[in-house]
């Protein structure tokens, strides 16, 4: 696999295939103590769980990471997800060490 240059020198592989096709509600957990998971909808070219994003929250722009299929929250209310960020994805793994960590030290 070939790799594209990032800021600061960083490289990243391709882009894989979208899990959330364009429009799909996605959830995403971001770096602003909000709460739990905001739900968004998928951008154009899709986008997958663990991918690292760019998000609107109020009238700001923050990153966070797709962390599932959203819920049910008010269509009317979702925003899009702003960008994809060109950097590997949070393996599957690390999600599921931090929801594992979670449960212990937020409840």
């Amino acid at each position: 696999m070939t790799s594209s240059p990032l800021i600061d020198g960083a490289t990243s592989t391709p882009r894989q295939a979208a899990e959330f096709a364009p429009g799909d509600r996605v959830s995403v957990l971001t770096v602003r103590p909000v709460g739990g998971l905001l739900d968004y909808w998928a951008p154009d070219g899709g986008v997958s769980c663990g991918a690292y994003v760019e998000v609107p929250i109020g009238k700001t722009m923050t990153v966070g990471v797709v962390w599932s299929a959203g819920g049910e929250f008010d269509a009317s209310r979702l925003r899009s997800i702003e960008r994809v960020l060109e950097i590997e994805p949070m393996p599957v793994e690390m999600r599921q060490f931090l929801t594992r960590a979670a449960s212990y030290t937020v409840t």
